[in-house]
């Protein structure tokens, strides 16, 4: 290929990739040597999906979007175009060459008298829907045509008269004449092809082995072999008299779309999705030859009559003409997408696919839903089913005009643009236009129908890239959504503060067309069908009923929630009443019905842990303001641990804790006789611990984890070891006086305890008095080591880190480490790991997100801690704070209280107990390394401390040191002086 040739080929291929005009290039066609390409449309934009030689070979008729093309074979001149204002998806000529005749997407066919394009005759409403192939015989008497309205119909060419109708057949979608007439192939959605008599339509064989959706078919030239493409991307070939399959052509990448014998039969062509064209020899099945070149779905080839060329056509505005006695360059393939998305949505979810060749439903049977916020992530766990609203008409396409074409990329068909009732929702309309000429001469308008009457229409130009927009809402009397002072995104202002509409769509089923016109008279359309969908209120009973005493259940949590259109989530949460009855209000859905899930959560109620038997699924239907009571059963569950103290006799009583894992609530029972018994606990792991008061007996005892969830009994038994240890107390403050509620304290003998988060003191027992270092470590805190004294108790004061965040909270502030990953934004906070805590003593809110669960608090103190691996918890020493996760449980926390966070189960307040806080911590291994200031006087003191030197140790010891030297210094100056003086004096 010359150097002038590469550049073509590159600028082409770039042209067609944008959607850019490509007239300049060449007039109609590009060659080189082996391969010549014809241009359709101007625009730039055509589907070519359906392809035929005349009987001379002379004439080449192309199907698309706009009309049918015919072009001179050999020049590549074009004799003409016959508009059809309908896809064009079959073309085929009459055996004299006079005649073609093309299947059309309004339901006709259509014939013309060539070569003067004229109308010979239209065969209307035989075919209810698209006409998606045809086939006509070798001596021009038969035609046998298939649409999408699942009907075959044999006609007489001759008059024009309908011969036979078969309608009881499963989606054919293709068919294909034997040579003599006497038979026909057609292919069927459920994968197999029949083979059936014309004259009477009985079937005589049914081919089965392909996976998918049989598409492409035809008969070899001597009627012997049948060849079939699929959309499991093989082809088939067939012996007819047996029905035996000979080969299967493996190699495409993507559904085989269309196919063509050699004259001489030796040879199949196929072409693809995957872009290209194969060539296949038909006596081994091998695979001879790949051509690539087109740049998009590849709908139909054909050979010439003498087999020399091969023509294919392809939704990229071109068809080539491969040369096939000459040598074709080799290409490599380009490689196919394992995910459908990459080729049918290639403009991705915000654009129609660029397939035509099926609904919508074949790909998607559980629906698609595309009118969703970018800002908000789709869920895979749609609770309603309908979020695809299948229109009831014949699914649109773009019609083109010769040198115009005009695309809509949003929304799609079958799409639901759903709002709830309060809001006004936006919808972009937005499309693209194809014309080479300047932009100023082209008019958009869109009208909008619905129930057959027109209820709106605008008009719009198209920018000078061709882009368009219509501004259009659903729900007019809602509210326009307002966004804040800082959106979530940059373009969250598009559709909340700035937007304005210039029409509205109704609600129900909505039929828009956009018109690209031009002022002569040229235009391309293009049409899609929406839902409307709006939302009020129903409201539902819900009776709570325990399920072995058929008893209602006062002031459990019932929680209703579903997602809409596989992003919106709505939920409902009561507390049962007296009666176990608590009445909900359900967002209802206007056009489709809405289905709901709902449970009782985990819930403590009077010692008994309860939660629903299994969910109970609601659906309401479309529209619907009320619904019967729903019964919802629940389980109590309860357990038994019992056991025995050894190692020692208890001479005085002493309690045992079982404390629930993870919330923290827990139950004590008295040890009699070493024995101990808990006969009603709630079903979940415990651990179980002596009373920490076990330590003024000179003993100590490990927690033991005890699992209710799989047994409801268990025994155990707890040791008891001598303590020959002590402990140490204190506080630990900043420089100011605030206690830290975070924090550790070691002592040299490696033994660690944490801070009470709501006082910030700790007890440090095992603490080992000859061994008298203590360090304390604080997050965003400079540690600090300390000499402990002979009492039991020891205080901190630490200095704040200058790399510590403080953030300002009414007349108070939160305090966020430099160990803590957090987010800040518009003074909301998302802790990812680490501590953060704070006090306020005015009213004004804060909000903390953890662990999926929103933390709001107008004023107090409050403390917070969260590890990814090991859950979270909050602290509320003072105040109230309102906990609520996202699916709606809410729950209030007040002072003195404290609650686990995690994103496996609901938060539940428990009152804080120290004895509770360490089972719950009971590793309390510090996280921090030591971090110590840098000043001069406190590296000598943390560096004395760490050495087991006091300070005041430390000056005694100088003290000493320096009163014998001094008088040891003072003695040498007095003998010195005494010699010096006495030396010098005279004698008598």
């Amino acid at each position: 290929m010359s150097i002038k040739g590469v550049i073509q080929f590159v600028l082409l291929g770039g042209l067609f990739l944008f959607g850019l005009p490509v007239t300049g290039l060449s007039q109609n066609f590009y060659s080189e040597n082996s391969v010549q390409i014809i241009d359709l449309s101007s625009s730039g934009y055509e589907h070519g999906v359906a392809i035929s030689f005349s009987q001379n070979g002379k004439q080449v008729a192309i199907g698309g979007s706009s009309g049918v093309y015919l072009f001179n074979s050999n020049s590549l001149s074009r004799e003409g175009f016959i508009e059809t204002e309908h896809w064009a998806r079959s073309v085929a000529y009459s055996p004299d060459g006079g005649t073609i005749v093309a299947g059309i997407f309004d339901g006709t066919i259509q014939s013309w008298q060539l070569p003067e394009g004229t109308s010979l005759w239209v065969i209307k409403k035989k075919h209810t829907d698209w006409v998606r192939s045809i086939a006509i015989s070798r001596d021009g008497k038969t035609l046998v045509t298939v649409g999408d309205d699942n009907v075959l119909n044999i006609w007489n060419m001759n008059d024009g008269s309908l011969k036979l109708t078969i309608d009881n057949l499963t989606g054919p979608r293709v068919v294909a004449l034997s040579p003599d007439a006497q038979n026909l192939a057609v292919g069927l959605q459920d994968s197999s092809i029949l083979l059936i008599r014309v004259s009477d339509g009985t079937t005589i064989k049914t081919l089965t082995g392909h996976k998918d959706w049989v598409r492409s078919l035809g008969f070899s030239p001597n009627g012997k072999k049948l060849a079939s493409g699929a959309f499991d991307a093989t082809a088939r070939i067939w012996d007819v008299e047996s029905g035996q399959m000979d080969f299967v052509l493996s190699g495409h990448q993507s559904s085989i779309l269309g196919l063509d014998f050699s004259p001489n039969g030796t040879i199949l062509a196929t072409g693809s999705v995957d872009t290209t064209v194969k060539l296949w020899n038909t006596t081994d099945g091998s695979l001879m030859r790949t051509l690539v070149g087109h740049t998009d779905f590849v709908y139909d080839v054909a050979f010439s009559p003498d087999g020399n060329v091969l023509a294919s056509t392809s939704s990229d505005n071109t068809a080539r003409l491969w040369q096939l006695d000459q040598e074709i360059p080799a290409v490599p393939q380009p490689p196919t997408s394992s995910d459908c998305r990459d080729c049918h949505h290639p403009r991705g979810f915000n654009a129609p696919p660029r397939v035509i060749q099926v609904s919508c439903e074949t790909c998607h049977p559980s629906g698609i839903s595309m009118n969703w916020c970018v800002s908000f992530p789709r869920s895979s766990q749609a609770i309603s089913n309908i979020s695809f609203s299948f229109p009831t008409h014949s699914i649109g396409v773009p019609i083109s005009s010769e040198n115009i074409a005009v695309h809509i990329n949003y929304p799609t068909n079958g799409e639901i643009l759903y709002s709830n009732g309060i809001n006004m929702s936006p919808v972009f309309v937005k499309g693209h236009v194809f014309y080479p000429g300047d932009k100023t001469d082209v008019t958009v308008q869109m009208e909008i129908w619905s129930d057959r009457e027109l209820v709106g229409e605008l008009f719009t130009q198209p920018d000078q890239d061709g882009n368009f927009t219509f501004k259009a809402a659903i729900n007019p009397a809602g509210a326009t959504i307002v966004a804040g002072a800082k959106a979530a995104d940059p373009d969250c202002s598009l559709c909340h503060e700035d937007f304005e509409s210039q029409i509205f769509f109704p609600i129900g089923e909505v039929h828009f067309v956009i018109t690209a016109a031009l002022s002569d008279g040229q235009k391309a359309t293009d049409e899609r069908w929406v839902t409307v969908d709006t939302s009020g209120n129903a409201l539902v009973e819900i009776q709570v009923v325990d399920e072995e005493s058929g008893d209602p259940i006062a002031d459990l949590p019932i929680h209703a929630t579903t997602i809409l259109y596989e992003w919106r989530n709505r939920y409902s949460s009561q507390i049962s009443g007296a009666d176990g009855v608590a009445s909900l209000s359900l967002e209802s859905l206007s056009q489709f019905p809405t289905s709901y899930k709902i449970t009782i959560p985990p819930a403590m109620l009077g010692g008994y842990l309860y939660e629903s038997v299994q969910p109970v699924f609601l659906e309401l239907p479309a529209g619907a303001t009320r619904h019967d009571r729903v019964t919802i059963y629940v389980k109590k569950m309860s357990g038994q641990i019992s056991g025995k103290i050894s190692g020692a006799e208890l001479s005085e009583a002493l309690d045992i804790w079982a404390v629930h894992l993870p919330d923290g609530a827990y139950q004590k029972a008295a040890i009699e006789n070493n024995a101990f018994n808990f006969d009603r606990l709630p079903g979940g792991e415990y651990r179980v611990f002596v009373d920490p008061a076990l330590d003024r007996f000179g003993y100590k005892a490990e927690a033991i984890q005890v699992d209710l969830t799989k047994e409801a009994e268990a025994s155990i038994s707890i040791k008891l070891d001598k303590s020959t240890t002590s402990a140490i107390s204190g506080i630990i403050q900043d420089e100011d006086g605030n206690f830290l509620p975070f924090g550790w304290v070691t002592s040299n003998s490696e033994t660690t305890t944490q801070l009470n988060p709501l006082s910030g003191t700790y007890t440090l027992s095992g603490w080992d008095s000859s061994k008298t270092t203590v360090i304390a470590d604080v997050p965003g805190y400079y540690s600090q080591a300390k000499v402990a004294p002979a009492s039991s108790s020891q205080n901190f004061a630490l200095v704040l880190r200058p790399d510590t965040h403080i953030q300002p909270w009414g007349n108070g502030r939160v305090i966020l480490p430099s160990e803590t990953d957090f987010e800040e934004d518009n003074g909301n906070i998302t802790l990812k790991k680490g501590w953060i805590w704070g006090n306020n003593e005015v009213e004004e809110s804060l909000n903390v997100s953890v662990a999926g669960i929103q933390i709001t608090l107008k004023s107090g103190t409050f403390a917070v801690e969260f590890s990814p691996l090991q859950g979270g918890w909050i602290y509320l020493s003072e105040g109230e704070a309102t906990l609520r996760t996202d699916d709606g449980y809410e729950v209030a926390l007040g002072s003195g209280q404290m609650a686990a966070l995690s994103e496996s189960f609901q938060p539940i307040p428990v009152p804080y107990d120290e004895t509770v806080f360490a089972a719950l911590h009971p590793d309390p291994i510090s996280p921090l390394q030591n971090t110590w200031e840098p000043s001069l006087g406190s590296r000598i003191r943390d560096w004395f401390a760490r050495l087991g030197i006091n300070i005041a140790q430390v000056i005694t010891f100088v003290t000493y040191i320096l009163v014998p030297i001094a008088i040891v210094a003072l003695l040498i100056g007095v003998i010195y002086s005494s010699w010096k003086y006495g030396f010098k004096k005279p004698h008598n």
